[in-house]
């Protein structure tokens, strides 16, 4: 995940007018109690840190259990997408 941001310089962020960037990486583990979810969490958040102070970074976290693993945040539909969008976490 992230290849776009690799592809984007810094720079670039405020060249487009770039202010709210949100992370929305397919779900990789089964439910909240998957050792994975602490690892994909820490990756969502270290991917967010990376970049802290160029945009606002916000990422989606499946905290209810909406996406089955290896789900996009829009394989469910765009109720389950706009859903998750309102719950994004924001990093700081």
């Amino acid at each position: 995940g992230g290849k776009l941001l690799k592809e984007l310089r810094t720079p670039d962020f405020k060249k487009y007018g770039v202010s709210d960037i949100t992370l929305a990486f397919d779900k990789e583990f089964k439910n909240l109690n998957d050792p994975a979810c602490r690892t994909y969490r820490k990756k969502l958040i270290d991917k967010c840190l990376k970049y802290r102070g160029l945009a606002n970074f916000y990422y989606i976290f499946d905290e209810h259990n909406l996406l089955q693993q290896k789900d996009s945040p829009i394989d469910r539909g765009v109720e389950v997408y706009e859903k998750l969008m309102r719950k994004r976490i924001k990093i700081n």
